[in-house]
């Protein structure tokens, strides 16, 4: 038996859609709390190495934090500047259904998700700043994407129901793509969400 396809809500902005606010908060939550760990192992590191009696057997531990503590905190704080962003396109754009494919990763260096927009046109984005494979997430419809934003320059992206909103932007479809020309002058909205400036859509990689 097929299962229906759950439509978009009806709602001005995608944010007010009740699960899509929760997954935005969890978001959040997540990536202030590693942030939050990068920083304070990478704070404590030094202080326990200078007040510990064992300062040879911690030194390993020790070293290992200093190294990738900035790392963690780094990718942590790329993803709440994400989070920020894909938040300002949620208060401003609701959720429209398209039919999609996703593009295995082996096939390119992201996770492709290939929009179609109809009369022939399509839109490839891809989840930012890091890889994420929206094909996986709880996905029963995998036909199908939710999108919020602006098919010039990119938006918020979300298996079928909301609950998992990514940040993406547009890439490139290759050779006889159509997706690479001139782009025409940014709207009004696309400016108040912050994917364009000046009149003109924003090649952002975050």
């Amino acid at each position: 038996m097929t299962v229906p396809v759950p439509q978009p809500p009806l709602v001005k902005a995608a944010l007010d859609h009740c699960p899509t606010r929760v997954a935005h908060r969890r978001f959040l939550v997540w990536r202030w709390g590693w942030l939050t760990v990068g920083i304070a192992a990478f704070t404590a590191a030094p202080v326990w190495l200078a007040f510990t009696e064992d300062v040879e057997g911690a030194m390993p531990w020790v070293a290992m934090t200093v190294i990738t503590a900035p790392f963690v905190a780094l990718f942590a704080g790329l993803a709440l500047v994400s989070s920020t962003r894909a938040a300002r396109v949620l208060r401003h754009y609701p959720w429209r259904a398209y039919p999609c494919t996703h593009v295995p990763v082996q096939e390119h260096r992201d996770h492709l998700v290939v929009l179609d927009l109809g009369g022939g046109e399509r839109l490839a984005v891809h989840p930012v700043p890091l890889r994420c494979d929206l094909e996986r997430k709880k996905n029963r419809h995998p036909g199908v994407i939710w999108f919020a934003g602006d098919v010039h320059s990119g938006g918020v992206a979300s298996p079928v129901g909301g609950h998992y909103p990514m940040r993406v932007v547009r890439a490139s479809l290759g050779r006889g793509g159509g997706q690479d020309g001139t782009l025409p002058p940014a709207t009004p909205l696309a400016e108040r969400a912050g994917l364009a400036k000046g009149g003109r859509y924003r090649r952002l990689s975050l």
